[in-house]
């Protein structure tokens, strides 16, 4: 989840698809490190690299449709395009070739949730989580409960889970942020300012912008007016 570690996976990626062109997962793999950069707020030009991003991922199903991991990322994609149908039908599409597959549950959950669904995207975490509690990218299923708990407006249980969510080393700013949003809201302004800092250590440049140009990709249901609020509340002046 490092700069560094981005850009060097890219370039990885890029290069297997240049040896290897029909090589169906890593178009795939390149996909998801593009749609990285857009929900991380690292890219200059969000729209050229969503393009990329889904010109990868058609790709990789094309290459191979039975690729549950190709199905993922071109979901992934449609994700941050607001096509939420057609993001849950690639999930959808992910599970039947992968019923283990922790990807593709974290996937529907997402799809499930952007399009206003926080009830139902809740099952799908908690099933990723119960498959794959050491994956690493395992931050991210706890985060996205606490998301989805978030949106209910069901702060304990959101800041909880986001709480479990930055234990894991490799966790970046987001759910940091995410927990102090909540605990603002709770009016636990001591834990809230706490993470609010440790959040500005990983992202320096943290703001309001910041926080809209992330968490606001995800269209109207992602709560970003809210969470600038609870943040506000634990202290971000920017």
């Amino acid at each position: 989840m490092t700069g560094e570690g981005r850009i060097e996976a890219k370039r990885w990626f890029q290069r297997a698809c240049e040896l290897d062109p029909r090589f169906a997962a890593a178009h795939a793999d390149l996909a998801w490190a593009h749609t990285l950069d857009v929900t991380l707020g690292v890219t200059d030009d969000p729209g050229r690299s969503l393009e990329q991003a889904i010109h990868a991922a058609e790709k990789a199903v094309a290459l191979d449709n039975r690729d549950a991991a190709a199905h993922f990322a071109l979901g992934r994609v449609y994700i941050l395009r607001h096509e939420y149908k057609r993001a849950i039908a690639e999930m959808e599409a992910a599970l039947s070739l992968n019923a283990s597959f922790d990807r593709a549950y974290y996937g529907l959950g997402m799809a499930l949730l952007y399009s206003g669904r926080p009830e139902d995207s809740i099952p799908q975490f908690e099933r990723a989580i119960r498959l794959s509690p050491r994956s690493p990218r395992a931050w991210t299923y706890p985060q996205m409960l606490a998301c989805a708990y978030f949106n209910l407006g069901q702060y304990e249980k959101s800041a909880s889970w986001s709480e479990k969510a930055v234990l894991h080393p490799n966790a970046p700013f987001m759910p940091f942020l995410h927990a102090a949003a909540a605990l603002g809201h709770l009016g636990r302004l001591a834990e809230a300012r706490a993470m609010l800092t440790e959040a500005g250590n990983r992202r320096p440049d943290l703001s309001a912008d910041t926080v809209r140009s992330t968490v606001g990709v995800y269209g109207r249901h992602s709560g970003v007016d809210r969470i600038v609020d609870g943040l506000r509340k634990a202290g971000l002046s920017k």
